[in-house]
């Protein structure tokens, strides 16, 4: 059993949440990836749907161990090599940018090949906001939305650690540059909520956390370039949540209907996603209002009519992609 609520974890998300997933791992065992054999997990978050007309707010994570990311930074520089020696950063927001556009499919292929999991939470922002215990003073004085992030952010993380990782593992979180560390204040206030609620969560006990800024690492964008993974996918499913037509988001999951209004950057990143049959996995789940200050959580699958890995778009792609996508040259592998 790869997923595990911990023996004496008593914390509601984890015994609530996590005993559903128990459950569906009954009935597919293969869809979380087995993490306790490292004695240190990466994580990596970013997060998107602030803006005003988005309907939820997206947190997405990364999680793998050590080992695999030592063979993945080896391809990662090899790409960097070939398609942006430049050093310029992957992000959701910047892929017009021809060259950008050129390493995605590689980038995506790259990371699909990581033991870990992405899971994305998407949190109607008409649900209640989830309530601190007594004690957290480190929160004071900081404004309402960044507090209600900060919380959110580790709420969820630490979930998907908690249910992954064994006892006397080491946990290092990256996340992407963002309000919640944007100064000594906030940064302070996010290593507190982060440890303590590891710490209920992963009641088998932990060897220790470090939380780092993506941006402060010195290591040629590693560090970056982890956390575009998950800002990919956060931003993809942002757009999707955000102009889904009526009807495409059921019990049964969401799939990208053949008359689509999105971009072909979220379609081929959503393609990505659905068609992981590897080492990486994936998991999204759907946070909805229930009553005062409740949600209520559904894990949808993805499904899409759409092959990144060779397969034609169902409408022509935006801008400059159809240029793009012909280059792509699918199949090609910078395994080491």
């Amino acid at each position: 059993m790869n997923w595990k609520v911990p023996d004496g974890c008593h914390d509601p998300l984890m015994v609530n949440l996590g005993k559903i997933l128990e459950q569906e791992q009954a009935l597919s065992p293969d869809i979380f990836p087995n993490l306790r054999g490292d004695e240190e997990l990466v994580i990596a978050s970013d997060y998107s749907g602030e803006h005003q007309g988005s309907r939820y707010s997206v947190f997405a994570y990364l999680l793998t161990d050590l080992s695999s990311l030592q063979v993945w930074e080896r391809e990662r520089v090899a790409i960097r090599r070939e398609f942006v020696p430049d050093g310029r950063r992957m992000a959701f927001k910047n892929l017009a940018d021809a060259r950008r556009q050129m390493v995605l499919y590689s980038f995506l292929n790259a990371a699909g090949k990581l033991n870990g999991i992405l899971f994305c939470v998407a949190i109607d922002k008409m649900a209640g906001q989830w309530d601190l215990p007594q004690g957290f003073l480190g929160l004071d004085g900081i404004k309402a939305g960044v507090r209600e992030k900060i919380v959110n952010v580790f709420l969820y993380g630490s979930f998907l650690i908690g249910g992954l990782s064994r006892a006397g593992q080491t946990i290092r979180w990256i996340t992407d540059d963002d309000e919640i560390v944007s100064n000594e204040s906030t940064q302070q206030a996010a290593m507190q909520v982060m440890g303590s609620m590891l710490t209920a969560r992963c009641t088998h006990g932990l060897a220790g956390g470090a939380l780092g800024i993506a941006s402060k690492f010195e290591d040629g964008r590693r560090a970056e370039d982890l956390c575009a993974v998950p800002d990919l996918v956060a931003g993809a499913f942002s757009e999707y949540l955000t102009i889904a037509p009526e009807g495409t988001i059921n019990e049964a999951g969401l799939y990208v209907p053949k008359a689509t209004m999105y971009s072909t950057k979220t379609t081929l990143i959503l393609g990505w996603l659905s068609t992981l049959r590897g080492l990486l996995k994936q998991t999204c789940c759907l946070a909805s209002p229930n009553g005062h200050n409740g949600r209520s959580y559904r894990f949808l699958s993805i499904s899409t009519w759409v092959d990144p890995v060779g397969g034609p778009l169902w409408t022509p792609p935006d801008k400059g992609w159809k240029r793009t996508i012909e280059g792509w040259g699918f199949g090609r592998d910078y395994g080491v």
